[in-house]
């Protein structure tokens, strides 16, 4: 019983697929057996076979160029890595799929409803393009399409995907994005200016999470780095705006170690980061 508890909500979540079709699951509809009527005994889950996802409105498609990056501040993206011509599909679980063409290899990147922390559309006046800004909690699943999908690790330069914290979709300015919003609770709409700007990557280990090392001159204690790192790593400290300025206001030799570790406390439990 567990076990089909268990596969009903990843198929309710679209998270059992092959290719592009995902698998579906309901409860048994029919009349209920002699086991089933004993107390706290659930039905079991009967599940489908795979189908497609073609029915209207059971998905939003559309077209437009990926950012890999950090939303560094309010109207402000620093751009590790651009990838032009990417598909794009929102699934009414709120989960999205990104399709890629990457050095002769076909990806496709998979971003749960879980690990998004909000979702915000820039419409600048006077521009040709708005952007579809997406943050996040962690990076998202990467699948390679080796005649059928695989799952990889990182494949980018320096790791850009994961050290990025955040997803910039750019879109032509006649694209239709307002049906999402019914999937993402945290979708706002902004009319103010937005800037792409070149970045650099800034973790000092890029073979796993990111890891952000202090500026020479910097001695500091283990548990204060761990905290800083966890931030990053989640997204609520924007890796490429660490610089030496930010280490002085975390560090305990110029600040009462109770009060650096409070900030961070506080930080971690902002719901918007």
């Amino acid at each position: 019983m567990e076990a089909a508890k268990v596969i009903k909500t990843l198929a309710d979540e679209e998270r059992l697929f092959y290719d592009d079709s995902y698998l579906k699951s309901h409860k048994d509809k029919g009349q209920p057996s002699a086991k089933s009527d004993v107390k706290g005994c659930d039905s079991v889950p009967k599940t489908t076979k795979l189908r497609k996802r073609t029915k209207k409105g059971r998905s939003k498609h559309m077209n437009g160029t990926l950012n890999f990056g950090c939303h560094i501040s309010k109207g402000k993206f620093s751009v590790l890595l651009t990838q032009e011509t990417v598909s794009v599909k929102f699934l009414d679980s709120g989960n999205i799929l990104f399709y890629l063409f990457y050095q002769s290899v076909n990806y496709r990147l998979h971003v749960s409803h879980e690990s998004i922390s909000q979702i915000e559309l820039y419409c600048p006046r006077g521009q040709t393009s708005k952007f579809l800004v997406i943050q996040l909690l962690h990076g998202p699943q990467i699948y390679g399409k080796h005649g059928r999908w695989v799952r990889e690790v990182d494949f980018t330069p320096s790791s850009c995907i994961g050290q990025s914290s955040a997803l910039c979709l750019e879109l032509q300015w006649g694209a239709r994005v307002s049906d999402i919003s019914r999937a993402f609770p945290s979708y706002k709409r902004r009319g103010e200016l937005f800037v792409l700007e070149p970045g650099s990557t800034f973790s000092s280990n890029s073979d796993f999470a990111p890891i952000i090392s202090p500026p020479q001159g910097f001695d500091m204690p283990f548990k204060i780095l761990f905290k800083i790192n966890s931030l990053v790593q989640h997204g609520c400290l924007p890796g490429p705006a660490l610089n030496a300025n930010f280490f002085r206001l975390v560090d305990p030799n110029r600040i009462n170690m109770a009060y650096i570790e409070h900030a961070l406390d506080k930080l971690s439990h902002l719901q918007k980061c």
